[in-house]
């Protein structure tokens, strides 16, 4: 690995053995869903009125991937696939990773308080591109400690963003306020707030507005190719 040197990697021995025969073939074939998953804060546990924080968030499912084939959202949390509690985010990863390609699993889900079962059939493992660009710009909006820029095609340009066209750019988060506390990031795409669909600065501000009155919010991210829920509440 390209800057790795004099760094110690710890793989488990189980892992080992599992693809030790596919490394003899020099192909290894690894199990992929398609999502993008987070860990449940504490604030995330409240928004989405979670009775406990195991489990991983699913952030963004990728079009056409087995997880959406499935009928995966999202916004949904797995709490246990092919029969094992994910009882960690963390977890998940290891777990699609050992299970071949092509099988057909259970996986169940919380979808707004209620536990489903959807059948899944476990891809093959991609590795997506990262085309994250930071860079900052004259400011047009500012609430909570975030400065936003609308997305218009020359912003579009110089903060690296491709393929979004809803939401507003954060340009910059000021020390010390509520977006650097809950992890937003200058580069930023806060593409909706308490599940509202951003298409401007004005409806930013408006939406900001209504989530303070309301003193919870629930912000949908994009972070280059990632997706993610951050939240906050009073």
């Amino acid at each position: 690995i390209k800057g790795a040197q004099g760094i110690g990697f710890s793989v488990p021995v189980n892992v080992v053995k599992e693809v030790l025969p596919e490394l003899e073939t020099g192909k290894i074939t690894r199990g992929w869903l398609g999502i993008e998953i987070q860990k449940i804060s504490p604030a995330l546990k409240k928004v989405f009125k979670l009775k406990t924080s195991r489990g991983a968030l699913v952030s963004s499912v990728l079009p056409g991937s087995p997880a959406a084939k499935a009928g995966l959202k999202s916004g949904d949390v797995i709490i246990r696939l092919d029969g094992k509690k994910v009882k960690e985010m963390s977890q998940l990863p290891w777990l699609v990773g050992n299970i071949k390609p092509g099988t057909k699993v259970p996986m169940e889900v919380i979808r707004h308080g209620k536990r489903i079962t959807l059948m899944i059939t476990i891809g093959s493992w991609k590795s997506p591109k990262n085309t994250f660009n930071n860079k900052t710009q004259k400011v047009s909006a500012k609430k909570l400690g975030i400065i936003v820029v609308p997305l218009t095609s020359q912003n579009r340009l110089e903060y690296g963003i491709q393929n979004v066209r809803k939401g507003v750019i954060v340009s910059k988060v000021i020390p010390g306020g509520i977006g650097q506390k809950i992890g937003i990031m200058p580069g930023d795409v806060i593409q909706s707030i308490n599940h509202k669909v951003i298409d401007n600065i004005k409806q930013y501000v408006s939406d900001i507005d209504r989530a303070e009155k309301s003193k919870q919010f629930l912000f949908y991210i994009r972070r280059g190719n990632m997706k993610l829920y951050l939240a906050y509440s009073k």
